[in-house]
């Protein structure tokens, strides 16, 4: 299973494109970080102004967790309050467990930038840690069954990148992070060949996507159907000639349990399986987890990791001034 699993690597976990270093994804940290705080800030604190009369002191404060988790998003806060003129020592790092009351983050700054920083920042921990935290557990709950299954986040998510990073944290993997870095074949692309008189929709599609495949990561193609899985797993095949130079991925999406497990043993009678990663996808939850991942897929797909995660409960407390 190792060698599946370093393939589904490969495909799946771009975890050095989540990187401050990496430019599209310091762009992403600044539109949630510092476009917020511009935001925020853009008519004035007026609650400072008008209630503590301004302040030119020194301050600082802990940021500390009230409940355990596990904790993203401190790489990015630092950045953001360093960038903005606070000084930060981080107590944890990102990826890392807690437990009520530890100190995640401590700053000093003028007093009046603590407090309009405060949200901004906040929101970014609370939500990355909340994400990572969710991850963790659900992970826990699959290797506890003693399942080797993947769990991958997807794009249903408004912070792109900020959420796909919060989900590694957590132990998951990244699956694609934008339209350019993997070929993601859907039903709406299939249903537009079909329009232009195409006989054989995913036969075609995987033909065309098969001549990109040098400048992606992984080629995916959504299935529906078991005579969609076949179609595309002997095309995948037939392309690969027997060398896996490229990650070639099924999306089962929709299936149930044992429609997943019918499939996978009609694949292994035909010799096809070890052509092919398998992900499992379509309303997957804790609930559902364990089964779907215990039909032999390699990885599932949860879009309930980012599109409504719950805030881990993460507070700024400010101490005194100078």
């Amino acid at each position: 299973m190792s060698g599946r699993r370093d393939l589904l690597m490969r495909a799946y976990a771009a975890t050095k494109n989540l990187s401050l270093e990496n430019p599209a994804y310091e762009r992403w940290a600044r539109v949630f970080t510092f476009d917020t705080y511009t935001s925020d800030v853009g008519g004035g604190d007026i609650t400072v102004n008008s209630v503590l009369g301004g302040l030119a002191r020194t301050g600082r404060a802990l940021v500390t967790s009230r409940e355990e988790g596990v904790v993203a998003g401190i790489r990015e806060a630092s950045w953001f309050l360093r960038e903005v003129g606070v000084d930060v020592e981080t107590r944890v790092d990102d990826g890392g467990r807690v437990n009520p009351g530890d100190t995640l983050m401590s700053l000093e700054g003028p007093a009046e930038l603590l407090l309009k920083t405060e949200r901004t920042q906040l929101n970014l921990v609370q939500r990355m840690s909340g994400i990572a935290t969710r991850t963790a557990h659900l992970i826990d709950l699959v290797n506890g069954a003693d399942i080797d299954c993947a769990i991958a986040a997807t794009r249903k998510t408004p912070w792109p990148m900020l959420d796909k990073r919060a989900v590694v944290m957590g132990g998951g993997v990244s699956h694609r992070l934008g339209l350019g870095d993997a070929i993601l074949i859907k039903e709406n692309h299939l249903a537009e060949l079909v329009s232009q008189g195409v006989q054989k929709p995913i036969t075609e599609a995987l033909h065309r996507a098969w001549r990109a495949r040098e400048r992606v990561r992984f080629i995916e193609i959504e299935t529906t159907t078991r005579k969609e899985v076949l179609e595309a797993a002997r095309c995948i095949n037939t392309l690969q000639n027997g060398a896996n130079t490229i990650p070639c991925v099924i999306m089962l999406d929709n299936f149930l349990p044992d429609d997943a497990i019918a499939i996978i043993t009609e694949l292994e009678d035909e010799g096809l399986r070890e052509s092919v990663l398998l992900e499992g996808s379509g309303n997957i939850n804790e609930s559902n987890l364990l089964k779907h991942a215990a039909t032999g897929v390699d990885v599932v797909s949860m879009g309930a990791l980012t599109h409504s995660p719950r805030a881990l409960d993460i507070h700024q407390l400010n101490k005194g001034c100078d």
